[in-house]
């Protein structure tokens, strides 16, 4: 398949303004040249946003957008693919828009306009465009069609990782239908073994349902058994239960007599003890007045006219400190302490008895609960004689036993399908793999690609060196017997080696596949070339090799390259004052 670029229109790009820069594709080699910041590499942002909805640069979507206007950001696409025919993709920004028109015939879009039918969704859409038309996903048109020195999101092809460089390598060179295949078969075996644990989950509710199943009928069985065989001799223990615990009614009755009669006893001693703890209460309290009493006369006699010690600072002028009243308060005080030892006395010679009695009547109260569990079970007793005596023989139901037999066996039959289904897209899988088709191709084309760098390094006169990629995708440089790493190399050896491994892709691709593009374009290559030499022998490569089927674009910052015009088929001057413009030259 051929994809030929015809014309690139776009406004209020980055540093372009509200006038429409039209760009078209001429085979050839075309120079933008312009200094840093003028806006040359805007057309590979604009290019790029056409196509994939982004930037070329790593920079976020809305940034695309011209600064001074702030809106109205749109470029018109059209390019031409082989046997399907011509297509313009409109694409903006503020407002946001995304059509793809279709026209078999020519490449005007003018009359006759055939958008094609917009997905629920942009990026379905845009999956149509990369899938169905483009053929070509965004990471393969950066390798095939922008090679660039200084945009951040051009990775040298060195710098891949393994994975990387074979996803690249798959896709363009359409060995990627295995990985495809691979997808899909693991895909279907993944949703086989899905269905296989929904069927070996069916099988465990169903041996789980049979096994309760079984329990159940085996249970109803045994129940039977006993039902037909054991009731009488399980109502006659009930009946013997019932005779002893009815035996043993008087005795709970005459305890509970001995209970009440315990119960007198204790509430009167109880009763008599509380009295001689409160009559003890208020001894003391006496006692604590006379004791306060007697405390005031002493000092009252030592001369205090006021207690401060009291809590009423008490006027000890107004005590009486006479002997007779002083006799009489000792002898109150004598009188209510031999009282108290009375009181005191009575209590602990009283309370070791209440508390005796107290847990008596504990350890009695059992009787009463006891007298109660052993009426409960009597009643118990009896209406389970009645209920025994109802028992009859369960019906049993066989039917759906069979019925989840039949469904067990048919889940078992369905897993079984789906293993032998399972078993046979591994063996499918085991073919296309690495080992058998895909290695196969792997084998043939990786040689290939091998041969084709190496002719383009020789190309570029550095004929020491060999350059081997195996298909694990690890690279080798050997130069006279000796391997090289590439990262040690000087900045010109690298571009030599970057240069014949994007030209090998692209031999690769058109000359096996038939992928090819009229376009390549390199940004700022012929300036980080480190090198005059390099220089030369590139621009040589792409004359002979691409100028005629493609337009190579050159996009430089330098002013001295503009002295060998000749090498140029057209040379694109960048202005930038307020706003970018392209001036043909």
């Amino acid at each position: 398949m051929k994809i030929d670029f015809i014309s690139l229109e776009f406004k209020n790009v980055l540093s372009y303004g509200n006038s429409p820069t039209i760009f078209e594709f001429k085979n050839g080699i075309d120079l933008i040249n312009a200094k840093n910041g003028a806006g040359k590499s805007s057309f590979i942002d604009g290019l790029t946003f056409s196509l994939y909805g982004v930037p070329f640069r790593k920079i976020k979507k809305n940034s695309l957008i011209n600064h001074h206007n702030n809106k109205n950001l749109l470029t018109t696409l059209i390019f031409f693919v082989e046997h399907s025919g011509y297509y313009k993709i409109v694409r903006g920004i503020k407002p946001n828009i995304f059509e793809i028109y279709f026209n078999k015939e020519q490449p005007v879009f003018d009359s006759e306009l055939h958008l094609l039918p917009q997905s629920a969704t942009v990026n379905d859409y845009q999956d149509m465009l990369e899938n169905d038309i483009l053929k070509m996903s965004e990471n393969v048109y950066r390798q095939l069609i922008v090679l660039g020195a200084n945009i951040s999101t051009s990775k040298n092809f060195m710098d891949l990782s393994a994975k990387e460089k074979e996803e690249i390598f798959q896709i363009i060179t359409d060995t990627s239908v295995f990985n495809s295949m691979k997808s899909l078969i693991n895909k279907k075996i993944q949703l086989y073994k899905t269905y296989i644990l929904e069927h070996e989950y069916k099988v465990n509710i169903l041996n789980n349902t049979l096994s309760t199943e079984k329990r159940n009928i085996e249970s109803l069985e045994q129940q039977n058994i006993v039902i037909k065989n054991d009731k009488a001799k399980i109502i006659e223990e009930l009946n013997k239960e019932l005779d002893e615990r009815i035996a043993k009614i008087p005795e709970y009755e005459r305890a509970v007599d001995l209970l009440k009669d315990l119960k007198t006893q204790y509430d009167i001693e109880k009763n008599d003890l509380v009295s001689k703890k409160e009559e003890l209460k208020r001894l003391y309290v006496e006692q604590r007045k006379i004791s306060d009493e007697i405390h005031h006369i002493e000092r009252a006699k030592a001369g205090v006219i006021v207690c401060d010690e009291c809590e009423n600072h008490i006027n000890l002028t107004n005590i009486d400190i006479s002997d007779a009243h002083i006799e009489k308060v000792n002898k109150d005080y004598d009188t209510i302490t031999l009282s108290i030892k009375t009181v005191e006395q009575d209590i602990n010679n009283l309370e070791p008895t209440v508390n005796k009695k107290y847990e008596k009547l504990l350890n009695s109260k059992r009787i009463v609960t006891n007298q109660k569990d052993n009426t409960d079970r009597i009643e118990h007793l009896k209406k389970d004689i009645v209920s025994k005596s109802e028992w009859v023989e369960f019906a049993i139901d066989y039917t759906n036993i069979t019925k989840l037999e039949e469904e067990l066996e048919q889940e078992k039959q369905q897993i079984l399908s789906l293993k032998e289904s399972v078993n046979n897209y591994d063996a499918i899988n085991s073919i296309v793999g690495e080992d058998n088709l895909k290695g196969y191709m792997l084998s043939q084309q990786i040689p290939l690609l091998n041969r084709y760098i190496n002719q383009f390094i020789e190309r570029f006169n550095a004929f020491d060196y060999n350059f081997v990629i195996d298909t694990s995708f690890k690279e080798r440089i050997i130069s006279r017997n000796e391997e090289k790493e590439f990262n040690a190399m000087s900045n010109g050896q690298k571009q030599r080696f970057t240069f014949s491994i994007l030209f090998a892709f692209l031999r690769l691709v058109e000359e096996k596949n038939g992928i090819s593009t009229n376009l390549l374009i390199l940004d700022e290559v012929l300036d980080s070339s480190s090198d005059t030499e390099g220089k030369l022998e590139l621009i040589k490569i792409l004359t002979d090799d691409f100028s005629k089927m493609k337009n190579v674009i050159i996009i430089s910052h330098n002013p001295d390259i503009v002295q060998n015009v000749e090498d140029f088929n057209r040379v694109i001057r960048v202005e930038h004052d307020v706003y970018s413009k392209m001036i043909m030259e």
